[in-house]
């Protein structure tokens, strides 16, 4: 566990790439520490939230791409549209929620200072989210209300908006090729 200060820290981390890397991380180099996580910071995603995070946007995009795919599919099949429909919105809904949860979950294991604390985190965070997954698809399937294989095909989505990430990301920069986009730090 970490003690002292931030600009302890900061300096200890300086004196440790000095020691291993002779020559980098000298007073020219100042910023190339870009941030200490601390413990209060674990309250959001990011300073800027969900939406800074461009992967998950991507992802977020293709799964409503998927969305719309899937919508049109029930559409020419016609059978109990409705009723299919809702299956797919619940599946869907899970969906950007498991994406959201896995984003934060991610964000907030950096901030943790022990590989201990990090990896309980993960396994509590998801078990918890598999938890309402399943609460939700029990109750569809004992109440009725929208199909469970629609539901299962909706969830289904964050794995192929994994697959389609390559075309989405060609995506995402070309609509925000005139915004700021977050630097890298190379």
């Amino acid at each position: 566990m970490r003690t002292g200060t931030r600009e302890d820290y900061l300096t200890q981390i300086k004196e440790a790439v000095n020691e291993n890397f002779p020559g980098e991380g000298d007073e020219e180099d100042e910023d190339f520490i870009t941030e200490i996580p601390e413990k209060d910071k674990r309250k959001s995603l990011t300073k800027h939230g969900f939406f800074s995070n461009y992967m998950a946007v991507e992802l977020l995009m293709g799964i409503l791409a998927y969305y719309v795919i899937c919508e049109i599919v029930l559409l020419i099949i016609g059978k109990k549209l409705l009723y299919n429909s809702i299956g797919l919105f619940f599946g869907i809904a899970i969906c950007v929620l498991m994406l959201i949860s896995i984003s934060r979950s991610i964000e907030r294991t950096l901030s943790y200072n022990s590989e201990d604390q990090a990896e309980s985190y993960l396994k509590r965070s998801t078990i918890i989210r598999l938890g309402i997954s399943l609460v939700i698809l029990v109750i569809v399937a004992f109440t009725n209300i929208g199909n469970i294989i629609t539901l299962l095909v909706g969830v289904m989505a964050l794995k192929v908006s994994a697959y389609l990430q390559p075309f989405t990301d060609k995506l995402y920069f070309r609509l925000t090729k005139n915004m700021d986009l977050p630097e890298e730090n190379n």
